[in-house]
């Protein structure tokens, strides 16, 4: 193999590691600011997305919340005390009702920014806060993933969100 093309795949593998380490980290210190808000509150915390990440083989990045939602029917298994199968877009619980909102690697699986626009509305109708883990928009396992639909990332006004095959881009607040 060619040094230069052998070790462009060596950099872009470290690259990758470094921000999937980064981001399982970022979710244990996400879920502990949404659970620390949610008990200042006395209010429950949602969880949107299933823990699956880990921090080691046998630690989760973060638990199950006092309601854990996701579209995956393992949620009941992995969270048997507050796991609910639903869609982020259309959450079965009434306004305000939760603390805080902790959302894990969801969104950027959504199909469309107006999917995006409707689970942020969403989260927001439900939660006083939300906090928001994704996926490194440069990273390639974000662009590449065939899962991953969006690209995301914060910005003053509210989130810059790309669909990545139509490159159609939009800011949601």
């Amino acid at each position: 193999m060619n040094p230069i093309a052998l070790g462009v795949a060596g950099w872009l593998a470290l690259r990758e590691l470094r921000f999937r380490r980064q981001e399982v980290n970022e979710r244990s210190t996400l879920y502990s600011q949404a659970r620390a808000y949610a008990d200042r509150r006395r209010k429950p915390l949602l969880v949107v997305g299933t823990p699956r990440a880990r921090l080691s083989p046998t630690r989760p990045a973060y638990p199950c919340g006092d309601v854990t939602l996701d579209l995956d029917p393992i949620v009941t298994t992995q969270c048997p005390e507050g796991g609910v199968v639903g869609d982020v877009r259309e959450i079965p619980y009434p306004d305000k009702c939760f603390g805080a909102a902790f959302v894990s690697h969801v969104l950027e699986h959504l199909a469309t920014i107006e999917d995006f626009a409707l689970a942020w509305s969403e989260l927001n109708r439900v939660a006083d806060t939300v906090y928001v883990a994704y996926p490194e928009p440069q990273g390639v396992i974000a662009q590449l993933y065939p899962g991953h639909h969006l690209l995301m990332y914060q910005v003053e006004e509210g989130w810059h969100v790309t669909e990545i095959t139509s490159g159609r881009a939009a800011v949601v607040k």
